[in-house]
């Protein structure tokens, strides 16, 4: 007899990018790192999607202040 529940999240429908720093200065030495994380409908953490890639797209006119190592993830 089976005495737990496993609750999967579900399927992802939302990204959220957080970053390292609540408040940066305006400085070209400051940076604060993005994280990106797959939401579910309920805010629940997808960690059981190794199939969905994101890309990242940059406008032009913030390429001198964002950076990231890797556009596709």
């Amino acid at each position: 007899m089976k005495k737990y529940i496993d609750i999967l999240p579900e399927k992802p429908v939302k990204i959220d990018i957080s970053l390292s720093k609540n408040k940066m200065e305006a400085s070209k030495d400051e940076f604060s790192l993005a994280s990106i994380t797959l939401k579910d409908r309920y805010g629940n953490t997808v960690f059981t999607d190794n199939t969905s890639q994101i890309k990242i797209e940059l406008l032009d006119k913030y390429k001198d202040i964002i950076r990231f190592d890797d556009l596709n993830k």
